[in-house]
């Protein structure tokens, strides 16, 4: 501790080479802040100079790294968010931003709009000053002790199909038609998945035969990677080998799968008019069809946590709304495991 200046006390703390202080009315009182202080960056990778940076500095450094790390809708919407910020709370400095200040801002959001769109906007805040905490910006993430809205816990209304159901449905429509149903139907994989496989995605040769997800592609947007972040691997069941192989004839490894001639690109549009759809579906959709992936799998007796996998799901409790689903036929097959 430094010693007294006139009638106040000094405290004064050295954090990774640079010096915090403040000053006090009593000897006491800035040890315990020394103290405090010491304790509070202990295990902090916090950096002082980079803590009184403004907040708009910090959002513009996060937004420049951010872009090549999301899809381009969500920086869309983590830099609209930044924008509507206050002006007063840009030009704080970063680490002087409490949870009372964002809470405050949550509540404002709240009472103008939906609980879905303050949750969203509360997303981009957790992002960045999560990574603002990571890079030393803010000694501890704010957003930690700020109530949010919670997500309503729904229902997922499913209604997969049979492998019975799934050849009826395919036998009725033309080849490339009921070689897309066969695709989406037995692998699982989503529609924006399906429009970005490459015939190099296929793995015949290899034991078992599988296909690699490494991207998506939703309608009229680039190519990003799946909604995992991560690929993945699906094994090809044997009913799906002969499609995968009459799909990939005749093209290069850089060909679409999914495509007549490996450059054009299915498209729900044209899919659902080609097969009319609203009259073979008995009102499913096309989403029905991984669904149906997923319960087949179950109901052969694939691991929960393996169907997990092989959906690309991020947590279990996505995948268990399959096992909800089916209910006692799940049920009755592990009581018949416990009873021998």
């Amino acid at each position: 501790m430094a010693r007294q200046r006139g009638s106040r006390w000094p405290g004064l703390v050295k954090i990774r080479g640079q010096q915090v202080s403040r000053t006090f009315a009593t000897e006491a009182e800035a040890k315990a802040w020394e103290d405090r202080e010491r304790l509070k960056y202990a295990d902090s990778t916090f950096s002082a100079r980079l803590g009184r940076v403004s907040v708009q500095t910090a959002a513009d450094v996060w937004l420049e790294v951010r872009k090549d790390d999301v899809a381009a809708s969500t920086y869309a919407t983590d830099s609209v968010v930044i924008g509507i910020l206050p002006s007063g709370l840009l030009k704080r400095q970063i680490r002087g931003i409490k949870p009372q200040d964002l809470q405050l801002l949550v509540d404002s959001w709240r009472a103008e709009k939906s609980a879905a769109t303050v949750r969203r906007y509360c997303d981009c805040l957790c992002a960045f000053f999560k990574w603002s905490a990571r890079r030393g910006y803010v000694v501890s993430d704010p957003m930690k002790a700020v109530e949010i809205p919670r997500r309503k816990k729904t229902m997922h209304a499913i209604s997969p199909l049979t492998e019975g159901q799934i050849e009826a449905m395919a036998k009725g429509l033309r080849d490339f038609d009921a070689a897309v149903v066969r695709v989406l139907a037995y692998s699982g994989v989503r529609w924006g998945e399906a429009r970005a496989l490459r015939v190099a995605d296929v793995q015949l040769t290899s034991n078992p035969p599988h296909i690699q997800v490494k991207r998506s592609q939703p309608e009229g947007k680039p190519e990003k990677a799946p909604k995992s972040g991560r690929m993945r691997v699906v094994p090809l069941a044997k009913v799906l080998v002969p499609v995968v192989e009459e799909l990939s004839r005749g093209k290069t490894g850089d060909d679409y799968l999914l495509s007549r001639n490996g450059k054009s690109q299915i498209w729900r549009g044209r899919f659902t008019r080609s097969t009319k759809w609203e009259e073979i579906s008995g009102g499913r959709t096309i989403h029905d069809l991984r669904h149906s992936a997923a319960c087949n799998w179950l109901r052969r007796g694939v691991p929960v946590n393996v169907v997990q996998s092989w959906l690309g799901h991020a947590d279990l409790e996505t995948t268990a709304i399959y096992t909800t689903y089916l209910g006692m036929g799940i049920d009755l097959a592990a009581y018949e495991r416990m009873n021998g």
